[in-house]
C-alpha cells in the first residue's frame, strides 16, 4: 500500500519524541527544477529505509536563499508514514562545499608544494654557483703565486678551468630552466586563485539543513521528495528561425537562455520552463475587488489659470484654446497585462551549473510552412529582403524575444517578436537574399516652362528587378512619388507601370510574381508643377 502524504513547513518545531529512536541523513538528489522568470523550484528525491516507529530524516547542503516557506515534502513506498512536521536549521561553513573548489584547491597545493622544491633546487644551484665562482677567485691567486716562483702545472690549471667553465655552465642552464618553471607554475597558481577567489564568492558560506520528523507504522522503502523555491534564478526565451530553400519551410528551434545563482549546481536533471508565478505558503490567495473608473486629468497650473480667466470674466474663445492646450498636453500610461502563464518541458535532462553562467537548452524543434515573399525600397537600398509570413500552428505560446536568423547555412542577423500565441500568424524577417538583385536608374529630370506663370520639373525612374533563383517567387517593390504640403505645388503621376497610383503619403507598391533567372521593369514618371520664380523645398 502507498502512502502520499504532505506537509508544510513549520520552523523551529518542537516534535515528542523526535529523536527517541533514530535519525537517518538522506542523500538526495536534485531530480526535478523548474524555473520561472525570477526563482525556480527545485525537487530534491532520496529513498529512505524506515523501520517502525518516530524517526528524524535529515537534508543537509541546501542552499541559504531557500523560500522556507515554500518547503514542502511527501513521499510514497512501501512503509506506511506519517509527517509530524519540520524544522529548518541554519548551518555554517569554513569554506564553500564544492566539488570544483576542492579539486582547485588540490591543485593550488600541488603547485604551491612544486614551487617550494623548485625554490629549493636553486637555493641549491646558486650555493654550488658560488662555490665555484669562489673557487675560481682562489686559483686566480694560486696561479699568480705559481707564475712567479715558476712551479705552475699548465695541464692541471687547464683540466681544473674546463671543469669549472662546463659546471657553471651547466648550473646556469639548470637555474634558467628552473627559473622558466617557477614562471609557468606561478602563472598556472594565479590563474587558479582567481578561479578559486570567484567561486568562493559566488558560493555563499552559509547552508540550510532541514530536518523532518517522521513516524512509521509499518517497515519499509519510504522515497522521499523534498521541494523548495529559492531565489536567483531565471530565463528568456531565444529562437532559431531557419529558412529552408529545398523545402520551402522554416524551421524554428525554441530555446531558452537559464541561468542561475542559487549555489547548488542542477545536475542532469528535468528541467521546466514557467511563466507564472510559483505558490507561496499553505493559504489559497484572496480576490480582492477589481476597480474600474475613468482616468481624470490632475488638475495642473494651467488648469486652475482656465478657472481663474472664468472668475475673471475671460472671453469664451481664450478659454477654449487654454484648454485645448491643456487636454494637448495630457498623456496616459498604456497598461501591461498578462493573461496567461504556461509550462514548458525541456527536450532533455541538462545540468545548469549554480555559478551564474547562461546555459542554452532546447525546448522544441518545430517545421512550418511559411509563405515567402520579397520586399525591396530600392530608392534606399539596391538589395531584397526576405520575409516570411506564418501561422504557428503549433500547441506552444512563442513569447516576446531574440531571434537568430538563418538562411540554409548561412547566419543574417538578429531580429525580434512579440507574443505569437497558437493559430496566430506573424511576420518575421529573414535578412537579405543577394540571389535578388535591384536596381533604380534616373532616367529623365527636365525642367520646362508652362503657360499661366508656372514651372514644371519632370522624373523619370526605372527599376529593374532580377531573380537568379531557380523557382518562382513573390516580391513586393516600394517606391514614392513627393507629396505636397502647399496648394500652389502640385504632383502629377505621368506614366506607373500597372497604373499603380500612390497613397496619401506618396507611397507606390507593385507586387508580383519573378520567375527563375527573369527580369523585369518598372516605369515610374511624375511632374512637379509650381508657380514661376519659386523654389520647391525637397525637390530632388
Amino acid at each position: 500500500m502507498k502512502i502520499v502524504v504532505m506537509v508544510l513547513l513549520i520552523v523551529s518545531v518542537v516534535v515528542p519524541g523526535l529523536a527517541a529512536e533514530q535519525g537517518i541523513s538522506a542523500k538526495t538528489k536534485i531530480s526535478a527544477v523548474t524555473v520561472y522568470t525570477d526563482r525556480a523550484m527545485v525537487t530534491r528525491t532520496a529513498s529512505v529505509d524506515l523501520q517502525a516507529g518516530v524517526c528524524e530524516i535529515r537534508v543537509d547542503n541546501l542552499p541559504a536563499n531557500i523560500l522556507e516557506e515554500s518547503l514542502r515534502v511527501s513521499g510514497s513506498g512501501s512503509a506506511s508514514v506519517r509527517i509530524s512536521g519540520m524544522d529548518v536549521k541554519k548551518v555554517f561553513l569554513e569554506r564553500p562545499e564544492d566539488a570544483r573548489v576542492k579539486t582547485l584547491e588540490s591543485e593550488v597545493r600541488k603547485l604551491e608544494d612544486s614551487d617550494i622544491s623548485l625554490a629549493d633546487k636553486a637555493g641549491v644551484l646558486e650555493s654550488k654557483r658560488t662555490f665555484l665562482e669562489s673557487f675560481g677567485k682562489y686559483s686566480s691567486d694560486k696561479i699568480e703565486k705559481e707564475t712567479a716562483l715558476q712551479k705552475m702545472d699548465l695541464q692541471n690549471w687547464q683540466a681544473a678551468l674546463s671543469f669549472m667553465v662546463s659546471s657553471l655552465n651547466e648550473i646556469n642552464e639548470n637555474l634558467q630552466s628552473v627559473s622558466a618553471e617557477r614562471r609557468n607554475g606561478q602563472e598556472k597558481l594565479q590563474a587558479l586563485r582567481r578561479e578559486l577567489d570567484e567561486i568562493k564568492q559566488k558560493r555563499p558560506l552559509e547552508k540550510r539543513s532541514v530536518s523532518i520528523a517522521v513516524e512509521a507504522e509499518k517497515p519499509g522503502i519510504w522515497n522521499l521528495a523534498l521541494s523548495y523555491v529559492v531565489v536567483g534564478a531565471g530565463w528568456v526565451p531565444v529562437y532559431d528561425v531557419r529558412a529552408v530553400s529545398a523545402t520551402k519551410e522554416m524551421e524554428i528551434a525554441y530555446r531558452a537562455d537559464v541561468v542561475q545563482r542559487t549555489g547548488e549546481d542542477w545536475e542532469d536533471v528535468e528541467l521546466s520552463l514557467s511563466t507564472a508565478k510559483p505558490a507561496m505558503g499553505a493559504k489559497a490567495p484572496e480576490l480582492y475587488p477589481w476597480y474600474v473608473r475613468i482616468i481624470e486629468p490632475m488638475v495642473s497650473l494651467d488648469d486652475l489659470g482656465v478657472m481663474k480667466m472664468a472668475k475673471a470674466g475671460a472671453a469664451p474663445a481664450e478659454m477654449e484654446k487654454k484648454e485645448q492646450a491643456v487636454r494637448a498636453s495630457v498623456q496616459y500610461a498604456a497598461p501591461q497585462v498578462t493573461l496567461t502563464s504556461m509550462v514548458l518541458k525541456v527536450l532533455k535532462k541538462e545540468s545548469i551549473p549554480g555559478d551564474g553562467t547562461t546555459k542554452k537548452v532546447t525546448v522544441a524543434m518545430e517545421s512550418l510552412k511559411p509563405l515567402f515573399e520579397y520586399v525591396t525600397v530600392p530608392k534606399v537600398s539596391p538589395v531584397a529582403f526576405l520575409r516570411a509570413e506564418v501561422t504557428n500552428i503549433t500547441d506552444y505560446t512563442f513569447l516576446a524575444g531574440t531571434v537568430n536568423v538563418f538562411q540554409d547555412i548561412d547566419y543574417m542577423g538578429r531580429s525580434y517578436i512579440q507574443q505569437i500565441v497558437p493559430n496566430d500568424t506573424f511576420v518575421v524577417d529573414l535578412g537579405v537574399d543577394e540571389r535578388v538583385k535591384c536596381e533604380r536608374k534616373l532616367t529623365e529630370k527636365k525642367k520646362e516652362f508652362l503657360l499661366f506663370a508656372k514651372e514644371r520639373i519632370n522624373y523619370g525612374y526605372k527599376i529593374t528587378i532580377q531573380s537568379f533563383k531557380a523557382t518562382a517567387e513573390t516580391i513586393t517593390v516600394y517606391d514614392q512619388v513627393p507629396v505636397s504640403q502647399d496648394e500652389r505645388v502640385v504632383v502629377k503621376v505621368k506614366k506607373a507601370t500597372s497604373g499603380i497610383e500612390p497613397d496619401e503619403k506618396g507611397i507606390m507598391k507593385w507586387r508580383f510574381s519573378i520567375g527563375p533567372q527573369e527580369k523585369k521593369e518598372i516605369v515610374l514618371e511624375f511632374a512637379i508643377d509650381y508657380p514661376k520664380g519659386m523654389v520647391v523645398s525637397g525637390a530632388e
